[in-house]
């Protein structure tokens, strides 16, 4: 282009007809590609998409989707060019991805890989779609101004066999507890009609005596959804505790739950709250969105909220509490008595019996990615 203008600008200077004639037809290839390029273009609509889900240190894939809405006219040679960074941040990274040739009325996919190592509020754009089509002279653009944020969760690391040994304690205690709980009050039991494959223990005779057919007890099943699991957050005085592995854990745990048929309670104290009553696949991404962004919290707000906020609707509960402090600093004025369950303290060194942190060395994401690429295909 710069030798294009110094001959343009020759020719006016100095009135020589040859160097117009051979700059206008250097420009003509310019134009024309300028046009086409343009042409390329029209009617082109890019959607973004994101996953609902994303953890720190785990790769995820960003997809576009382009839809020519032209009934005749194929489109060649589009690019997009994508741009992603975290919200506080900033400069943004550039992601090109080249997309398959557009048919007419038709549609295309195209994607690239990602992988953020820190948690929080992430943006996506703005983008642009452009084609240099068909001699690469000059680049025709259109710009995609929406931005969505990406909410990254904290990264996910590994519990060891310790950990299912002590919730299921908590949980086999507590079942152990309500049982003689009824036993001693006499609380009732429901009833119901006898069916093949019952214990013959659980015949209740009276009954079946009353109703002229066996009636058996109908027990409740004592399953993890008794359990529940808080994560304290709070700004302590001590250098050696490491917030970011508090949420690493708490993230681990509500994953592997949420998962589960257990459902059971989830909830988040820091600098700001957020309680589920059901732990399961639909509640997760808006509990994962708040550890995303949480901060410890600066007041000693637990015992304040210990009877409102920990006390969720249903059966009694077993709590297991992942926190940066001591229970004996969270109840600093208060009464502990009420507590039941397993209290984790992340300044102790107890916490490498649950869990093991992620770790990514380097080449590893190479290594993710090519496993995944190789999963999808």
């Amino acid at each position: 282009m710069s030798v294009l203008a110094f001959i343009i600008l020759g020719s006016i200077i100095r009135q020589v007809n040859l160097l117009m004639l051979l700059s206008g037809l250097m420009i003509a290839p310019f134009f024309f590609n300028w046009r086409i390029s343009m042409k390329m273009l029209e009617q082109v609509i890019g959607v973004r998409r994101i996953p609902r889900l994303v953890f720190a240190g785990s790769p995820f894939t960003v997809g576009w989707r382009l839809k020519n809405y032209r009934n005749r006219i194929p489109s060649w040679g589009l690019r997009v060019v994508d741009r992603i960074g975290r919200a506080d941040a900033k400069y943004m990274d550039q992601v090109t991805v080249l997309v398959p040739p557009l048919a007419a009325a038709s549609e295309a996919e195209a994607s690239y890989q990602c992988l953020l190592a820190k948690r929080g509020v992430y943006h996506l754009g703005p983008a642009q779609i452009s084609s240099a089509f068909p001699v690469g002279l000059i680049r025709s653009k259109i710009k995609i101004r929406e931005v969505e944020s990406l909410y990254v969760a904290p990264a996910i690391g590994r519990l060891h066999r310790s950990w299912n040994q002590m919730t299921q304690s908590l949980s086999r205690g507590e079942a152990k507890k309500q049982r003689q709980h009824r036993s001693e009050i006499g609380d009732f039991y429901a009833l119901r009609p006898w069916v093949t494959g019952d214990n013959p223990r659980q015949v209740h005779w009276r009954s079946s005596a009353r109703h002229g057919e066996l009636m058996v007890r109908q027990n409740e099943q004592q399953q993890d959804r008794r359990l529940v699991f808080i994560l304290d957050l709070f700004e302590s005085a001590n250098a050696d505790c490491d917030i970011e592995m508090a949420l690493s854990l708490a993230a681990t745990v509500f994953k592997k739950y949420a998962s589960g048929s257990g459902q059971p309670a989830a909830g988040v104290f820091g600098n700001q709250q957020y309680v589920c009553e059901q732990l399961n696949s639909t509640a997760l991404p808006a509990l994962m969105k708040v550890l995303a962004t949480i901060q410890p919290a600066a007041a000693n707000g637990f015992q304040e909220n210990w009877e409102s906020w920990l006390q969720i609707p249903g059966p009694r509960r077993s709590m297991v509490v992942i926190s940066t402090r001591s229970q004996k600093e969270a109840f600093a004025n208060g009464d502990m008595s009420s507590f039941r369950g397993k209290w984790i303290d992340l300044n102790r060194e107890e916490i490498t019996r649950y869990f093991q942190p992620p770790t990514i060395e380097p080449g590893e994401f190479m290594k993710q990615i090519a496993k995944r690429s190789e999963r999808d295909a």
